[in-house]
């Protein structure tokens, strides 16, 4: 959760836990600040390749909100590592049973 300044409030780890990190230079923030809902491939604050969801989060009949954010991360590494695994278990079983045909 990200307040309207860029400053992470709550992530995975709890909330207002000395985070102080600002995700303010991010694409997914800036559109979630625009209004804007979805899912994007983009270098975190961390430099690192993920994919950020976003959302901005309303308020409620009267109540306009407080102008925060959601956004949401998954590192690329993270949601290639099933397959690059079954890929090697592939690449093994194909080479033993290429050694047992030999």
């Amino acid at each position: 959760m990200v307040r309207a300044d860029g400053v992470v409030i709550a992530d995975g780890n709890g909330v207002g836990r000395g985070l102080n990190r600002r995700v303010s230079g991010l694409k997914a923030f800036q559109l979630a600040l625009a209004g804007k809902r979805g899912i994007i491939r983009e270098k975190d604050e961390r430099g690192q390749d993920a994919f950020i969801s976003f959302a901005p989060l309303g308020g409620f009949l009267q109540f306009s909100g407080f102008g925060w954010s959601l956004l949401g991360l998954q590192h690329t590494e993270e949601i290639n590592a099933p397959a690059r695994s079954q890929g090697r278990a592939f690449i093994l079983i194909g080479l033993a049973v290429f050694l047992l045909i030999l």
